[in-house]
């Protein structure tokens, strides 16, 4: 088929050599040649299913060509058949479009009909869900109400339990130690029963050698024995001294004497035997008690109480807990080394192999021992009989358990813990000449203006703006971003009371008296109804308060006030005072109830141990600051042991810092030259170099640093302020390694979307926003004046406006 050669094979066939070469040009033509018969069988059966097809193709378009052929003479003669006139054609047309037109209307009736049941199903819908809405908010708003009422009563009940518990565990001292007492009058009384039974043993050994005596006197001296009587003469008779004397007398006079000596012998016989049935009575009858007490101790240790019980079924809950978790962690340890590339599978531990745990609690960990206490106190029978233990003679126990565990006074420690003074505290803190350089925005019951000028400390300004809401929720001013603040001002009066300086306590609830202002003339409504009607010492200034800053000062709360305690443990810890910083924990004051203040005089007398037992629960930093000094640690290692230290620190560094913004800001209100500058968009503060420079930014941009103990972040506009303070703060060592949770804070702060509007009974009503980190107290000064903010006796989130007492020097804007 194929007649041209290719041209290799014609090369191939005159290429000339030996060996390999040619036969390996033999192999490759003998595949090539069956290459080419496999393509020829192909092409063979290409063309016979081409033919196949073409025949095929031919027979179907003659059967299609004879059909064409033959339909034109089927449609005319159907044509025919159904031929019709024009009159029969419109009528079955006209027909056909009325029953159209029918079925277009029926449609859009149904859909017109479906139209109105969705919106008669959807008002049905709508009605039933505002009724479900009213229904679930007077629901909401009863459960509120009974929520509110729940918990105080759940709080009062708490209140007393603790208190009850508190007795008991008191209860529970004392009867250990009658316990003890009991147990070492027992023991007593054994030991003394054991010696009567060596002195009974004894002294029948006596008798029975007196019993002896007489048969081996009268064999040693020849006389006949003659019964008991006679061994008791015999007896008598070697007692007696010079017996050859006898021999020697009358015959009369030694009748007489013998007879003599025969009735003493009898009696002395008659008292023996007397008292050695008494003595057999006296241990019969202690055998016998002997024997009712082991009885009543052996039915006491088989009835277990009731506590005793629960107590066993906690810890072998806990106990199994244990278990399980060492099981699981067998199990992964077990999984961990089957995965290893060394594992050999020798020496793993099965489940099997686990170590079972012993029945004494001594097994278990501090933690778990806490767990058991806590599944057992978790059980209301429990609760129950505690409570009834502790209740039965309850008065009796009370005052002579605090004498059982009182101590004598350390010569080291005051008889007597002194009264909290803050003013003392902080001219101790801080010298004389540095007092007047601070320049606070305020105090608990003071300011540091009236310190210098030695004022009583109960006759400076406060500012406390008790609750605040954002969208009706209490929150933290700290912590907010952006949030909306609604706070509602209302005048109110103020009756000072005088007290000494020995005592200083704040004003009772019952000094508020709002119906009195408008009788003292305080409160003047204005005439105009559409002015703010509290007036302050600048008045209400809503356009300054929208246009210019605030100084962002750290609020009274943020220093823990109105116990106002904090801030000045920081300032004694960053001074180096440790030993007053713990001090100051164990001072009374605000917040001390009469519940501790049996363990603060025992700190004061240096007993550890007991002011730990009498601290109620709520002192969580004394208790660990107690515990390290139990175990014998320093001033210093018990203050820095103390979860709260780092909060104490804070509160110091934030105390320093408010004095340093109020100094910054009495300097100059615009930007000086030397100042921290925070541009919006970067993470580092830069200190700004010339006036010109400064004429660039603004006064919401400067900066201060929380850590001043760092002299590199230090502004150098302030001059050499805080150098006296931070060279005494310095004495405190590695507490400057606590850093601030902030690094910097802006000196001023700005509230936006700021509205003031007068409300119902004379009140005002104020709405702002505030950036994070900024305090809604602090705010409220620039809205108020420089008057003062007292908490509400009428209802939640209402803040009292008092128009007699009056700020110290303040710095606003």
């Amino acid at each position: 088929m194929l007649t041209a050669r290719p041209r290799w094979v014609c090369v191939l066939e005159h290429a000339s050599g030996h060996g390999p070469i040619r036969q390996a040009l033999g192999n490759g033509k003998d595949a090539v040649m069956n290459k080419l018969q496999k393509l020829e069988r192909k092409s063979r059966k290409l063309e016979d299913k081409f033919r196949f097809r073409l025949s095929a193709f031919a027979r179907r378009e003659s059967a299609n060509r004879d059909a064409a052929n033959d339909a034109p003479e089927d449609e005319e003669s159907e044509r025919k058949k159904t031929s019709m006139t024009d009159g029969e054609y419109r009528r079955r047309i006209k027909e056909l479009r009325g029953m159209h037109d029918t079925l277009v209307a029926c449609m859009e009736c149904i859909e017109t009909n479906t139209t109105k049941v969705l919106q008669d199903q959807e008002k049905d819908l709508m009605r039933a869900f505002r009724a479900r809405m009213q229904d679930v908010a007077r629901e909401l708003e009863h459960q509120r109400e009974l929520k509110g009422d729940y918990s105080m009563e759940l709080q009062a009940r708490h209140d007393e339990m603790l208190v009850d518990l508190r007795a008991s565990r008191e209860l529970a001292q004392s009867f250990e130690r009658r316990n003890e007492q009991l147990e070492g009058e027992r023991k007593g009384l054994a030991e003394a029963l054991e010696a009567q039974e060596d002195d009974r043993w004894r002294l029948l050994e006596e008798l029975g050698t007196v019993v002896t005596l007489p048969g081996a006197a009268k064999v040693s001296s020849g006389l006949p024995s003659s019964g008991t009587s006679g061994g008791s003469n015999d007896v008598l008779l070697e007692n007696s001294g010079g017996s050859g004397d006898r021999a020697n007398a009358d015959i009369g006079g030694g009748s007489t004497a013998r007879t003599r000596m025969t009735n003493l012998a009898y009696e002395r016989e008659l008292r023996y035997r007397k008292t050695i049935d008494a003595l057999r009575d006296r241990i019969n009858s202690d055998k016998l008690s002997l024997k009712y007490l082991r009885e009543a101790i052996d039915q006491q240790l088989r009835q277990r109480s009731e506590i005793e019980v629960f107590l066993q079924q906690c810890i072998d809950d806990v106990k199994n807990e244990i278990s399980l978790y060492q099981k699981q962690q067998c199990q992964r340890a077990t999984g961990d080394q089957r995965l290893s590339p060394g594992y050999s599978g020798e020496g793993s531990l099965g489940l099997g192999d686990a170590t079972p745990m012993t029945d004494s609690i001594d097994t278990v960990h501090d933690l778990d021992r806490e767990r058991a206490l806590e599944l057992l106190l978790g059980q209301e029978r429990i609760v129950q009989v505690l409570h009834q233990k502790i209740m039965e003679g309850r008065d009796r126990h009370d005052r002579s358990i605090y004498d059982n565990l009182a101590h004598e006074p350390s010569g080291s420690f005051p008889s007597q813990v002194q009264l909290w003074s803050r003013e003392a505290a902080v001219r101790g803190l801080i010298s004389e000449e540095l007092l007047p350089r601070l320049l606070l925005c305020s105090g608990p019951d003071y300011a540091i203006h009236d310190v210098i000028r030695g004022s009583s400390t109960n006759r400076g300004g406060t500012f406390d703006i008790g609750d605040v809401a954002v969208q009706s929720f209490p929150i933290d001013a700290s912590l907010s971003n952006g949030y909306r603040y609604e706070l509602t001002l209302r005048p109110a009066m103020w009756d000072d009371p005088q007290l000494s300086d020995e005592f200083q306590t704040t004003p009772q609830a019952g000094a508020y008296d709002i119906s009195k202002a408008f009788e003292k003339g305080v409160f003047v409504p204005p005439p105009e109804p559409e002015k703010p009607p509290i007036r302050g010492y600048s008045g209400v200034k809503q356009t300054s308060y929208k246009e210019f800053p605030f100084v962002n000062y750290f609020d009274l709360h943020a220093l823990d006030y109105p116990r106002c305690r904090d801030h000045l443990i920081g300032l004694a810890a960053l001074t180096g005072n440790f030993r007053q910083a713990i001090g100051f924990l164990f001072a009374r004051g605000y917040g001390n109830i009469d519940d501790a203040s049996r363990a603060f005089d025992a700190f004061s007398r240096g007993d550890y141990v007991v002011c730990a037992t009498l601290l109620p629960e709520r002192f969580h930093a004394a208790s660990e600051v107690l515990q390290s000094l139990s175990a014998g640690a320093t001033w210093r290692e018990a203050f820095l042991a103390c979860e709260a230290s780092e909060r104490y620190i804070s509160s110091g560094l934030g105390w320093i810092w408010n004095g340093v913004a109020s100094r910054r800001v009495t300097l100059s209100r615009s930007v000086l030259p030397g100042d921290l500058i925070m541009p919006p968009d970067a993470d580092t503060p830069f200190i700004v170099q010339n006036a010109e420079d400064a004429r660039r930014y603004t006064l919401s941009q400067v900066v201060l640093p929380l850590n001043l103990l760092d002299k590199s972040l230090l502004p150098t506009s302030i001059g050499n302020f805080p150098s006296a303070i931070i060279a005494t703060i310095h004495q405190a060592g590695d507490l400057t390694e606590i850093p601030p949770k902030e690094k910097f804070r802006p000196l001023v702060s700005n509230a936006r979307s700021v509205y003031i509007d007068p409300v119902d009974g004379g009140a005002l009503r104020v709405s702002f926003t505030l950036n994070s980190g900024s305090y809604a107290d602090v705010a409220m000064r620039e809205v108020c004046g420089d008057q003062i903010l007292c908490k509400s006796e009428e209802g939640p989130r209402k803040v009292e406006l008092n128009l007699l007492r009056m700020f110290p020097d303040i710095c606003f804007l």
